[in-house]
């Protein structure tokens, strides 16, 4: 490579210090071609051997594959780039703005007095209760594991939050 330090010159009686046996000129063994005894004749397709398209519709009828791409379960273009969905994280269903509420109402109940304390299954079966008294849709119900995350996430953000304001009272004395 051009410009990456200084040229250096192999000489054969250096490079056959380097090597522990001594060089040798390969020396293959070849063997002269042989003669074919027939020639190659390739014949042409008869027409007799070549199938049209009524008989192979004829024999796909009577295996019940008349419409071959009516069964495809994947639309047409399914595998284009264009068609990819990208970036769809936590594009699902969401807790309702009518929920939260009551979620945070059940999570503070049990931060003012600890045997209070509600739990993911707890705050389920209570939603439950205001389905039946008519507050809440059905619909509008999480599931268990939701609440499960919904209550380790606003304990992190609450803690966060008791200390902002505890640093913010010790700020102003």
């Amino acid at each position: 490579m051009p410009n990456i330090g200084t040229w250096k010159n192999f000489e054969p009686a250096k490079i056959a210090q380097f090597e522990k046996r001594p060089l040798e000129k390969p020396n293959p063994q070849v063997s002269d071609h042989s003669i074919p005894t027939s020639d190659w004749n390739i014949p042409l397709p008869h027409r007799s051997n070549v199938l049209n398209t009524e008989i192979i519709d004829t024999d796909l009828g009577s295996r019940q594959v008349l419409n071959h791409t009516s069964n495809f379960a994947l639309s047409s273009g399914w595998a284009l780039k264009e068609n990819q969905k990208f970036g769809k994280k936590g594009g699902g269903k969401r807790i309702s703005k009518n929920v939260i509420p009551y979620l945070e109402a059940y999570f503070l109940a049990g931060d003012i007095n600890k045997s209070e304390k509600y739990t993911a299954q707890e705050m389920h079966n209570e939603l439950k209760g205001l389905v039946e008294e008519g507050v809440l849709e059905e619909e509008e119900i999480p599931k268990i594991s939701t609440i499960s995350n919904w209550i380790s996430r606003y304990a992190q953000t609450h803690r966060k939050l008791k200390a902002q304001q505890a640093l913010a009272l010790v700020d102003r004395s």
